[in-house]
């Protein structure tokens, strides 16, 4: 992979990827722990389905915060940022 591939990915894709080629090696080393590329992939997808939701039973997995702007955009609601007075 060329240096100019490398900076046009995303850092989820660059992650993947090393995961995917060095999967036994230490991604992260603590005092008292050490954890591979393979097991904080796979403890970062366990995070990524934990905090999916489905916004209505056909609806594809999503994070929280999109379903609640679909929801407004369904219901005819405009979101409201709440703002505070200087």
């Amino acid at each position: 992979m060329s240096s100019l591939e490398d900076t046009e990915q995303s850092i989820l894709t660059r992650f993947e990827h090393i995961a995917a080629k060095y999967p036994n090696n230490i991604a992260l080393k603590t005092k008292n722990s050490a954890t591979t590329y393979d097991e904080l992939n796979k403890a970062a997808n366990r995070l990524k389905r934990a905090t999916l939701v489905k916004c209505r039973k056909d609806d594809k997995p999503r994070a929280p915060a999109r379903c609640e702007s679909r929801r407004a955009g369904r219901s005819g609601e405009s979101s409201r940022v709440a703002t505070t007075a200087k």
